[in-house]
């Protein structure tokens, strides 16, 4: 299967928001915030004008929307849970380190192993080039943590948040 990961565009928040309104999404991905359509454009807004440093991207399968994805430099941003003075900082510097968010939208499409394939083939797009890839779903989140387990993700004791544990992808980069 071959995935492909769109930019974000101002067109999408109407999709992004229907998204957002799913039971499980909301739950888990949206840590149980209820966003309207003018909260997402506030909040995804900065990062289509490259104010805010995160890029972010529709995944498209067959030219059909299925999820979301985004990346981060832990250098600007934390994941839930880490603090500048965790040990995870002892592994690696911060600008060797990025965090990944993506959710599939149809609940169909959960449960198939495509939630690995698009790992994967978005580490190899956009992400070789970093020692370490961390990801923070909330500890109730069992389908999630499985597909990052078998993504290759490794279970750290990072997190300070009781909510959210950190998983952990150490990797050689690609020069």
């Amino acid at each position: 299967m071959k995935f492909n990961f769109r930019p974000l565009t101002l067109e999408d928040m109407p999709q992004l928001h229907r998204w957002f309104q799913e039971p499980m999404i909301r739950q888990l991905y949206a840590r149980n915030q209820s966003y309207s359509l003018e909260d997402l454009i506030q909040k995804y807004k900065p990062r289509l004008v490259n104010l805010d440093h995160i890029p972010s991207f529709i995944i498209e399968y067959e030219q059909q929307d299925m999820g979301f994805i985004q990346y981060y430099c832990l250098h600007e941003h934390l994941p839930e849970g880490i603090t500048r003075d965790s040990p995870l900082f002892k592994k690696h510097p911060s600008y060797e380190m990025v965090g990944m968010d993506l959710f599939i939208a149809d609940n169909h499409n959960r449960g198939k192993g495509l939630g690995i394939q698009i790992i994967h083939q978005f580490i190899t797009e956009f992400l070789s080039n970093y020692k370490a890839i961390v990801i923070d779903p909330e500890r109730q989140n069992e389908q999630a943590i499985r597909c990052y387990k078998k993504s290759g993700f490794q279970m750290t004791n990072f997190s300070t948040d009781k909510h959210h544990c950190i998983l952990i992808l150490e990797q050689q980069p690609v020069s």
